[in-house]
This record gives C-alpha cells, structure tokens and sequence, in this order.
C-alpha cells in the first residue's frame, strides 16, 4: 500500500508516517493540501486497492479508519510542538545574526542550509534503512557536530563565489542555491529517499527510551533499559524543548560577545562604509566569508534540532521557504534589524501570531463544517491558510510605518565602554 501524506509535518503526522511505514507502507509527503478532501480520503480508505491521500488536518479521523490508536499526549505534545516551533525559529534567527545584523549580508538560501544541517544528521544518526543510505547509528553529539560542519563547508564553496555579490543580487542568488539544495535532495533518492523522506530521526532524550540505544555505551553502564526508558518517553517533550531553548540561549550570548568585539566591530564597519574599511586595510572579503559561514554553521545546527522536532523530513514541505526564509527574515526586520534584542523579540512576537492564526483557523474551520456538512474542514483550511501570509504583510507594513528601524532600533557599543547610543538617520 501506498500513502501520500498531505500537510505531514509535525507530531500527528510523524506519528502517522511511523505507523505506515512499520507495516512496510510506501510513504510520500505532499505540500498539497487540496488533494485531502474528506470525500478523496473516505473513498480511498474504503478501496483498498487504492493509493490514498491523507491530511493530517483530518488526523483524528484517519488514524481511526486506519486503526491506529491517537496518542495519549496529543493535546500535550501540541504545546510542545509549538513550543518547539517558536524556539526553533529563533535559533535560525540567531543564525542569520551574523550575515545580517553584524555584516549586512542578505542571504536568502536559509532555507537550503537548514536542509543540509538536517539531512546530514538523520544520515548519520538513523538506524539502517533500505530506503536510504545511512545506517551509522552515530551519537547525537556527532550528527550534530556533522550537521554544522557541512553546513559550513558549503557555505564556505558559496562564499567564495557570491559573496562579491551586493544587496538584492546575494539575495538572488543564495535562494537560487537553495533550491538547488532541495532539488538535489528531492531527486538523489539513493542517498536520500527523495520525496519520501528519511523517517525515525532519534531525537534528544526520547531516544533514550530505545532499546536499541540502551544496548550501546556509555547507557547499558546505568543497568536495564526499564529502569529509565520510562521516564525519558515521559519527559522527553521537556527535555527537549528546554534542551533547544539553552542551545538557543548560549548562540545568543556568544554573539553578543562577538558583536561587541574587535571583530565584531570591524565587522559593522564594513556593513557601514566598506570602503572606508578597505582603506583601513581590513580584508573585507575574507570577513564577509567568515561571517557567512558562521551564520550557515548556526542555522545548520538549528536544521539538525529541526530534523529532531519532526522526526520526519522530506525535501518539499519541510523546507518551504516560506516559514524557513520568508517568516525568518519578518521577524528580522520587525524586531530590529542590527539588533539581537530586537531580532529575538521580532521572532517571539510574530510566531505567535502565525501558531494563533493557524490555531483560529482550524478551529473556525471545523465549527464551519459542523454547521455546514457540504463543507469540507480540509478545503476551508486550505483555502483560509492563504490569508496568514497576508495578515504577515499587514503587519510588517504596520510595523515598519510606525518604527522604520524596527520594535528594537539597534544601540551600538560605546568604543571605550561609556554609555551606548542608539543610531539615529
């Protein structure tokens, strides 16, 4: 049997896709919506001998017809997940720091180095699969390390080649790259399984409650795996979450203290007057290229928890460049751009808003269809998710009429540590 998974990212359709895929289903992931009406998906289940569209919009219904069983923690895993989310985007807001708020870089191929970040981490951390290459089995530790270090590598190869680019022309050319990263990862379906994904991604703390990770050093040390597995797929959610929070925290504080340093302010220098920079005998290339590695190495880090939160990645819905890139880059400019503080709260602020809307709609949506039985939840959700992005646009637009610098305008380091200023025109 074969299953196309609409709208499959996050837990209920992590949990689905698992569940398929241990009865040997042939899984694919879907960005389409539309093609999970309530009518397509009560035809095909009844027909076995059907493929079938699935929307985990639906999920409570599908799971039922499928006999799976819901889990237990749905509502509570729901928290954490957006909890997660809103963590999540910030760590790759703090990601594009580097380009952005200390050199002035546009890149726009967030997106694709996110891609990587994860990938490279469900590879090397996954158990063996026939569907993909992969198998190693490594630490988290190490799929981690790995995910930032390829990261950077590629951006180092991009740098070196872009980063004479200006403004809107890097812009260009990093979300161009980008799409190439996915395509690459859509169609290498050898290495990477291709649309269909690469499922069971270990995820921090919970892979401990796996027998097979108990097995292994250091943790068979602490005895049977019954003594302690319990609590780890109790807790797991917090763990993680909070696991995610201080990692976020820690990149905060690092470049805080790296703005403020010699290089950091060399680096504002150049984002402020390059030439003036050259003239002082700065490398300004070599710096540009050190900064945008660093922002890659971040945000590949950040992929790696992504790959983690899903537990299920494919190339084309969980790389949309639209929450990865587009929402990123609001929450840039809204809080402050050139701010850290302001990049934080700007991420906050409009997360918030795109988690309450989603959760509004849902629910408008289903009191609809209870109303009104022709109407199909799926379709109105569809149909209704269009108008998130334009209430996104309303209120950059608010924002940026009523503080042009941003909520959080940037305040530049005194030079011999006296009181800051903030930059005015």
């Amino acid at each position: 049997m074969e299953a196309l998974i609409t709208g499959g990212a996050g837990f209920i359709g992590s949990h689905l896709s698992e569940t398929l895929l241990e009865r040997g289903w042939k899984v694919t992931i879907l960005d389409d919506l539309s093609t999970g009406s309530m009518s397509n998906i009560e035809h095909l289940v009844d027909n076995p001998n059907f493929s079938f569209a699935i929307d985990t919009i639906l999920n409570e219904m599908v799971l039922d017809r499928l006999g799976i069983a819901t889990p237990e923690d749905a509502i509570n895993q729901r928290f954490f997940e957006l909890s997660d989310d809103s963590a999540l985007r910030e760590f790759i807001i703090v990601g594009v720091v580097p380009t952005q708020n200390i050199t002035g870089l546009f890149n726009a191929g967030i997106a694709g180095f996110a891609a990587v970040g994860a990938y490279t981490y469900a590879i090397l951390t996954t158990f063996a699969s026939g569907m993909h290459i992969g198998g190693y089995e490594l630490p988290i530790w190490v799929g981690m390390l790995a995910a930032m270090i390829a990261s950077g590598i590629i951006a180092l190869g991009i740098g070196a080649i872009c980063i004479r680019l200006r403004a809107d022309y890097l812009a260009i050319a990093t979300i161009g790259i980008a799409e190439i990263i996915k395509l690459i990862l859509k169609n290498e379906t050898a290495i990477t399984n291709g649309p269909r994904g690469v499922a069971k991604i270990p995820r921090s703390w919970e892979h401990l409650g796996d027998a097979r990770v108990a097995e292994k050093l250091p943790w068979r040390l602490f005895g049977e795996p019954t003594a302690y597995e319990g609590f780890f797929r109790e807790w797991y959610p917090l763990l993680f979450m909070l696991t995610v929070v201080g990692f976020v925290l820690l990149v905060y504080l690092a470049l805080e203290i790296a703005r403020t340093s010699p290089w950091g302010r060399v680096m504002t220098a150049i984002r402020e007057n390059e030439a003036a920079a050259r003239a002082a005998g700065k490398n300004v290339t070599r710096l540009r290229i050190e900064s945008f590695v660093v922002g890659a190495v971040i945000i590949g880090l950040a992929g790696a928890f992504y790959a983690q939160q899903l537990r299920f990645i494919e190339p084309t819905n969980a790389f949309d460049p639209t929450k990865l890139t587009f929402l990123v880059w609001v929450m840039l400019i809204m809080g402050g751009s050139g701010n850290n503080r302001g990049a934080v709260l700007g991420g906050l602020m409009l997360w918030v808003i795109w988690s309450g809307t989603e959760l509004v709609i849902r629910f408008g949506a289903n009191v609809l269809g209870d109303v009104f039985p022709d109407l199909s939840p799926s379709v109105l959700v569809t149909k209704a998710s269009f108008l998130r992005l334009f209430l996104i646009g309303l209120i950059l637009q608010f924002v940026l009429q009523r503080f042009p610098k941003g909520i959080l305008p940037e305040v530049r380091p005194a030079a011999l540590g006296g009181k800051t200023n903030e930059v005015r025109d």
